[in-house]
């Protein structure tokens, strides 16, 4: 049986990405996170540059998770 976090997650990030690929033939990376409690929370990663660099958007999501896992603030994390 799969992970319901992982689940959520999912269904919340692909229907997202499957849009913007419609709607604009690519997208900047971005993700979503489940905190300790349950509520899922959805985040983009600002670099401060108008066209970043997507591997540097994906690092700096990996960063922000890794802190919030490790302070116990989420439980599970996406990126697409």
């Amino acid at each position: 049986m799969a992970n319901p976090d992982l689940e959520e997650l999912l269904n919340t990030l692909v229907p997202f990405a499957q849009q913007m690929l419609s709607e604009h033939g690519e997208f900047y990376p971005f993700g979503a996170s489940i905190d300790a409690p349950g509520e899922l929370a959805c985040v983009a990663g600002d670099t401060g540059e108008e066209q970043p660099d997507s591997k540097e958007v994906i690092d700096l999501l990996v960063r922000g998770f890794r802190e919030e896992a490790k302070r116990g603030r989420i439980r599970a994390a996406a990126i697409c």
